[in-house]
């Protein structure tokens, strides 16, 4: 696994005028940030170079990807690497694997050095050479503050990377894999495991989640990481300590950040967050205010709260408007909001910077299709499947305005592409059986109304329709 994702999101497409149906898609939404212009160019110089020199791509066997970690110790002509666990999960135990240090000399490494760091998402491993190498001095991490500048570092497509970005928070609270560190520096799949950095060029962590995909990406979102505590703890042969209070803004926004990485919990997510006035920063753009109000905002529109998404989501992208999951959701919200020309209008905000994201492209479709502009629908469907021609839900929606345009052969081979992606999703068998029923296709219709109630697609018009017609 070269990265984990941990933005799944249960995106609701609104009920659409032309057919009654709500679509559910869970993905991981590609999410960036916009990275600001250092201010002190020497010293960003000056770090990156010392980041670089200390830093080494994983190379791991049979197709398993690529990973980054960084020197933190030598000891005679052995040097400690200290990267992510989660690397080598899927990786057999007695299979060797390579790292490539910055002078490009490779060095073959047995999985069986690897040891995970207590039960956090780091391991270390070594390796022996006569070579002189860095290796990074540790950042005292009790001192850092939200705001702070944070650089993360890390290979990708064997290219070196160093993005700066800033801290929103960082606790010692109790949460899965040690994932105790929120900040803004960009990690793309590759720099997993790489060095996070302050601004005198010491080790604050390692990066470990991201939902980031690529440098191409506009919007601003946020990177996870595992700050060093726990190794200085292990290396001085100490368990960690965790908080056993929550008092912090820090505290609650790292355990809604856990607990936004599973569906399900998006209640708790606003149990501890929402109407907390004592959380909220003076300065009303600061970066924890905009990660308080991000969360809600997907939490509430989870929960089609869509009031208490409008107002949540309305404030983040306020802050940051390249947030493009806030305004999304915001997006949307405004869709279900029966406010379609809102939402066509926020959604053309971000694709005149990103013209080709798919989402943006499938759900103004959907708000173009509520409003009567089935071409213009019709226009960005068949841009957003040139786009992403494996994702389901671009079909769908495309059936649906084939269908409303009365091109019913049109919407049955949709609904074929749709199904041969998923066959599980009981939706588009009901409405094959719509169409098939209009072309005549009696048995066919009938055929598709049991798979989809076998699916569980449990609808009184379609269970009637089975029992007068099959």
């Amino acid at each position: 696994m070269l990265i984990k994702s941990f933005i799944k999101k249960s995106i609701f497409l609104s009920a659409v005028i032309f057919l009654p149906i709500l679509f559910e898609q869970i993905q991981s939404i590609p999410i960036v940030n916009t990275l600001k212009e250092s201010t002190e160019k020497n010293n960003f110089y000056q770090i990156s170079s010392l980041a670089r020199s200390t830093a080494v791509e994983i190379i791991l066997p049979l197709k398993s990807g690529f990973g980054s970690g960084v020197i933190i110790e030598k000891n005679g002509s052995q040097y400690t690497i200290l990267t992510a666990f989660h690397l080598f999960e899927n990786i057999d135990s007695e299979i060797t694997f390579t790292i490539r240090t910055a002078d490009y000399t490779f060095y073959k490494v047995n999985k069986e050095s690897i040891k995970q760091i207590e039960n956090s998402d780091l391991a270390i491993f070594t390796f022996k050479t006569d070579k002189e190498y860095e290796t990074v001095n540790f950042s005292n991490i009790s001192t850092l503050k939200k705001g702070d500048v944070l650089f993360s570092s890390g290979f990708v497509d064997s290219n070196f990377y160093f993005q700066e970005g800033e801290l929103i928070a960082s606790s010692n609270v109790k949460v899965k894999d040690g994932n105790q560190l929120i900040y803004t520096s960009k990690v793309v799949p590759g720099m997993s495991g790489g060095g996070i950095f302050d601004n005198y060029g010491k080790l604050v962590g390692i990066n470990t989640m991201s939902a980031f995909k690529s440098f191409q990406d506009e919007s601003f979102s946020y990177s996870i990481g595992v700050p060093n505590s726990f190794f200085i703890n292990f290396k001085n042969g100490n368990s960690f300590i965790y908080s056993k209070q929550f008092i912090t803004i820090d505290d609650y926004l790292v355990k809604a950040t856990e607990l936004s990485n599973e569906k399900g919990n998006s209640q708790l997510i606003i149990n501890i967050l929402d109407k907390k006035p004592e959380f909220f920063d003076n300065d009303s753009n600061s970066i924890s205010n905009w990660y308080l109000y991000h969360r809600l905002c997907l939490a509430n529109f989870d929960l089609n709260d869509n009031i208490s998404a409008h107002k949540n989501c309305l404030k983040a992208i306020q802050i940051k408007p390249l947030d493009s999951v806030a305004l999304l959701s915001y997006g949307i919200t405004k869709s279900k909001m029966n406010d379609d020309y809102g939402a066509i209008s926020t959604f053309n905000k971000y694709l005149k910077l990103d013209p080709n994201n798919y989402f943006f492209l499938v759900y103004r479709a959907i708000s173009k299709g509520k409003i009567g502009d089935l071409k213009g629908g019709l226009f960005d469907l068949n841009k957003a499947i040139e786009i992403e021609p494996d994702e389901e839900i671009a079909y769908l929606t495309r059936a649906l305005i084939k269908g409303e345009l009365k091109d019913y052969y049109g919407a049955i081979s949709d609904y074929n592409k749709s199904i041969s992606i998923n066959s599980k999703e009981g939706q588009a068998f009901f409405f094959r059986s719509i169409f098939k029923e209009k072309i005549n296709d009696r048995k066919g219709a009938c055929a598709d109304a049991r798979k989809a109630l076998s699916l569980g697609y449990k609808n009184k018009d379609n269970q009637k329709w089975i029992k007068d017609n099959c």
